[in-house]
């Protein structure tokens, strides 16, 4: 379904200026969805002597570290920006 409607996005971006405005194609228009969504994968980074317990450490220190490696993976991954590359227009997701 959400293809189908990148589908009538992309037909009708096709159509002369001024029939995108007549009632029946306007209406049918409104089916298609140019919404484009880019989801990015983050995950923890494993710490230097983490082990099996790092789930019930709540240290000072050890929320300090978890959330430094979070913070500099999240900035590594908006530098490389992976949504500037190039996608099919007609996958939304």
């Amino acid at each position: 379904l959400h293809r189908l409607r990148h589908v009538i996005t992309e037909l009708t971006a096709l159509l002369p200026d001024g029939s995108r405005e007549k009632p029946g194609v306007a209406e049918l228009a409104a089916y298609g969805c140019p919404t484009r969504m880019h989801v990015i994968r983050l995950l923890a980074p494993a710490l230097a002597n983490e082990d099996h317990s790092k789930d019930i450490d709540f240290s000072p220190s050890g929320i300090r570290q978890r959330r430094e490696a979070g913070y500099a993976d999240t900035m590594r991954t908006l530098e490389a920006a992976p949504w500037r590359g190039d996608f099919d227009p007609l996958e939304g997701f």
